[in-house]
């Protein structure tokens, strides 16, 4: 018979296993597996400009697109995307509300335009990174604008 620290049957009796689905849950969120290791979008809030200072046509609108990055620093589709009309000269503000949870683990971009009658006016050509892997959740645009057809 073996003494001491051996193995002993009565070390694991059921009440022994009360804390193994809370153990099983942490682990598994923590390792991103469960819903709980993503965090909510929250508002992405910010303001816009135009690199040129010129007021858009009347009736333009400024159009916001939250997107994911994929494997191999490809741009994925809109997490959250916002319309509203503008006027006036610039700056202009914005509050885009997520309606899905960003992967904490994941780079988020946010880009932006300026379109009157379905054509683009002013653009952001690079994307911004926000909200995850420490990027900020209010950001300063500056659309530039694009070049005629």
């Amino acid at each position: 018979m073996l003494s001491g620290t051996a193995f002993h049957p009565a070390c694991f009796r059921p009440s022994s296993f009360r804390f193994m689905p809370l153990l099983l849950v942490l682990l598994l969120s923590g390792c991103g597996l469960l819903p709980g290791g993503s965090s909510s979008t929250g508002p992405l809030t910010g303001e816009v400009t135009t690199s040129d200072g010129q007021a858009p046509p009347q009736g333009s609108e400024l159009e916001i697109f939250l997107q994911e990055e994929t494997e191999a620093d490809v741009i994925g589709p809109n997490v959250a995307q916002g319309r509203q009309a503008i006027s006036g000269p610039p700056p202009w503000s914005f509050q885009l509300e997520g309606d899905k949870r960003l992967h904490p683990d994941r780079l988020h971009v946010v880009r932006a335009r300026i379109v009157h009658e379905g054509r683009v006016l002013y653009e952001k050509a690079a994307a911004v990174p926000v909200m995850t892997l420490d990027h900020p959740r209010t950001v300063q645009l500056e659309l530039k604008r694009r070049a005629e057809d």
